[in-house]
């Protein structure tokens, strides 16, 4: 049960085994309710009392069975949670991290939204079905269910299965509310249909609703305490929920719902009451009550990324729930609409299924963007064009991975497309150069690297006079060559050249401008200004905080220079107090296993000098990356090497350090080619551990291997090949040694 994350679990248990279990599994996040079934309800009426999870003792089949359904609803009801967005761009106690959860999510569904039915084909129809078969394959009753959608499903009845008990609400609901994106676009099709016949249905009641005479709609459920408190200390800001909402006229019939139902000290029972006008444009919600199964219900259901804001919320005595007034309102659409026409002007492009991958590598997520991209090229029907496209974003996969050459087979092969058939004012053509230099530059080929920046410079300078985001990103690049060849000054310029046209283009607050703002701190760490680096990581660490969800690695990726640039001046227990605190708001706002917030704590475990608090750090970290859904391979990887690591030098422990290497070298094997860098990484210390355990002929296989790669690299380092080819001379004269005696 400890490893279940995204599921919550009804647990049916016989009395003397509550008497064994209950104290244990109470606790655990993942059990939401317990039922005891037993002969005699009198003798054990007293666990309800004791653990606020026990919903019931029951003595038949019969009173089990409906308890069960009726907690089933209310669980559903429960489900839906809230994501906040500060509207003025500024922290609110932790909401700066939500409302960057908010905006992304907004946008992700409009891209959703903007694909065009017609277009998708009925591969994706079926492609969806098959999940769904995969997933209640043990349940006839579902799989009949899948077969009559197959062999009945028209557009015009979406609205009709939504309103069903049936597969498709409950893995659509699944999906939105464990944010699972690949699930999302799998149900691309139908989320489409059904926010069109929505959003029909909307206008057509329009008229029967005066815009003067808002409309009164309920919805009664349970919230957990902590989201609660949020709503209450932020009044006035906006809020949306993670799917379709389902709301009644008859709030008599919404309190239904939770009539009996005792609070927690981590559930409180809530009344939403939602004012909306009709002359909404963003926010679509209609009357479907002839679509419905429970007519009795009066269902008013608003659309997906619907956004109210907060007016009031205080206890209600009279009916003894917490009253949460909300408005319905069109603000924050602004926010998702500006940044669309930014990332389209940025591509210079406008399929929505090409901005959807493009969104998943902006949100980090670059194993989804992956997938979503490989299953876009097998995909019959997509044109040259967009095949060239989703070459060049597999490229900008591959180079997040570390995997040059692949990244560079990648941007070759995009360009190569384009070339062909365009001619040379296509921007993508200048893209393509751009992406090419930057894995020239991070192969230390700086010579190649400007030579494709240059080029790049060159067009987007004429092509856009005015200027662009692609001339800034271009700059950026030029500079981080001068970084890299110590000039300094030349680096500084160029940047600050970059900054000035982000803050002509974009946002106050924009992603890209923290990015440069962390790359001149990055030249003042060089130059051991470190009190300046800092003041400029900090600046970029608000934006970021404010513009990107809490697990993007760019974010993340600044949290770990400001840690190493307190450690360059001497400041470990700041640093440490810093990944503390940083680690705490993110848990804070991710309250399952979250792989990425696991750097931090690998990072905590490498500054931390206590040895065994050093251990404890890495081992926290391996728990929760043991507990994610999906594995994250590479975080998985790096935290065994750091274990292995610990136990070869601090423990000299080699049978548990090689235990924890082996793991951490398949996992890496599996993601990366043979000829990457973190593989020659790996040969080498292969290679230590065996001549550490003086299994030499082993070692000396492993190191010459290692030897091999790092001196077939552009630019070797020199320390590392010398010290390695020593090990080679040492395991050597070790080996015969051994032979000598035998």
């Amino acid at each position: 049960m400890q490893t279940v994350t995204s599921e919550k679990l009804f647990l049916i248990i016989s009395d003397s085994f509550a008497n064994e279990i209950l104290a244990d599994i109470h606790s655990l996040p993942v059990i939401h309710s317990v039922f005891i079934f037993c002969k005699t309800r009198k003798y054990h009426e007293h666990f309800i009392d004791e653990y606020s999870k026990v919903i019931d003792v029951v003595t038949a089949y019969k009173a089990l069975v409906k308890a069960i359904q009726r907690n089933i609803k209310l669980v559903r009801q429960q489900m839906l949670a809230l994501r906040f967005f500060d509207q003025k761009q500024k922290s609110t106690k932790d909401l700066s991290q939500e409302s960057a959860s908010f905006f992304w999510f907004q946008l992700l569904i409009d891209v959703i939204k903007r694909m065009s039915r017609t277009k998708i084909s009925s591969a994706a129809q079926e492609e969806m079905l098959q999940a769904c078969e995969d997933y209640y394959r043990t349940n006839k009753c579902e799989l009949q269910k899948i077969e009559h959608f197959r062999q009945t499903y028209v557009a015009k009845n979406a609205l009709e299965w939504h309103t069903k008990d049936s597969f498709i609400y409950r893995l659509l609901n699944k999906a939105l509310r464990t944010d699972d994106i690949v699930g999302l676009f799998l149900f691309r099709f139908y989320i489409i249909d059904l926010c069109s016949q929505l959003e029909g249905e909307s206008s057509r009641q329009k008229p029967f609703f005066h815009s003067s005479a808002p409309t009164l709609l309920y919805r009664a459920q349970r919230i957990s305490n902590d989201e609660l408190q949020k709503l209450k200390d932020n009044i006035g800001v906006l809020i949306s929920t993670n799917g379709f909402l389902s709301t009644t006229r008859d709030r008599d019939l919404a309190l239904v719902f939770v009539a009996g139902v005792a609070d927690t000290e981590e559930l409180k029972t809530v009344l939403f009451q939602i004012t909306a006008k009709s002359n909404l444009t963003t926010v679509h919600f209609a009357d479907i009550t002839k679509y419905s199964h429970m007519k009795d219900e009066k269902e008013v259901l608003f659309s997906i990324s619907a956004v109210f804001k907060v007016m009031n919320v205080a206890f209600d005595n009279t009916l003894k729930v917490w009253l949460i007034e909300l408005v319905a309102t069109d603000e924050g659409s602004n926010h998702v609409q500006g940044y669309f026409t930014l990332l389209k002007n940025e591509l210079e492009c406008t399929n929505p299924e090409l901005l959807f991958g493009r969104l998943l590598i902006d949100m980090g997520h670059f194993e989804k963007a992956h997938t979503y991209f490989t299953f876009m090229k097998q995909n019959q029907g997509y044109n040259v064009d967009t095949i060239d496209t989703i070459d060049h974003h597999l490229g900008h996969v591959y180079k997040a991975r570390g995997d040059l050459d692949l990244a560079l087979k990648q941007y070759s092969t995009s360009y190569r497309g384009r070339a062909r058939k365009s001619n040379l004012g296509n921007p993508h053509i200048a893209a393509s150069w751009n992406s090419i230099g930057n894995v020239y530059y991070l192969k230390d080929d700086y010579q190649r690297a400007t030579y494709f920046y240059d080029k790049a410079l060159k067009f987007f300078q004429e092509m856009y006079p005015k200027g662009h985001v692609n001339i800034a990103r271009t700059m950026i690049n030029v500079a981080l060559v001068y970084k890299a060849e110590n000039d300094y000054p030349a680096s500084l310029h160029h940047l600050a050249e970059a900054l000035n046209i982000y803050h002509k283009l974009l946002p106050e607050q924009h992603p890209y401008t923290a990015l440069t703002l962390g790359h001149i701190a990055g030249v003042h760490v060089k130059e051991k200004r470190f009190k300046t680096a800092l003041e400029y990581y900090h600046q970029a660490l608000q934006i970021e905080e404010s513009t990107l969800p809490a697990d993007h690695p760019q974010l993340l990726s600044t949290i770990m220079s400001i840690t190493d640039t307190y450690e360059l001046d001497n400041e470990h227990a700041i640093a440490l107090d810093f990944c503390r605190k940083k680690l705490s708001l993110i848990q804070r706002i991710y309250f399952g296993p979250n792989a990425k917030v696991v750097l931090i704590l690998l990072k905590m475990g490498d500054i931390e000098k206590d040895k065994e608090q050093q251990l404890k750090y890495y081992q926290q970290a391996l728990e929760i990356l043991e507990k994610c859904v999906p594995i994250d391979k590479l975080t998985l990887a790096t935290c065994l090497m750091k274990l292995s690591v610990f136990y070869l030098h601090e423990k000299e422990i080699p049978d548990v350090a090689f235990k924890h290497f082996t793991r951490a070298s398949k996992l890496r094997s599996e993601l990366l080619s043979k000829d990457h860098p973190s593989i020659g990484e790996l040969l080498h210390y292969i290679g230590k551990v065996h001549s550490r355990t003086k299994n030499y002929e082993e070692a000396l296989k492993y190191l010459v291997q290692a030897l091999l790669l790092f001196e077939t690299k552009l630019r070797p380092n020199i320390d590392q090949v010398q010290m390695i080819q020593r090990e080679i001379d040492l395991v050597k004269t070790a080996l015969s040694g051994d032979r000598r005696l035998k």
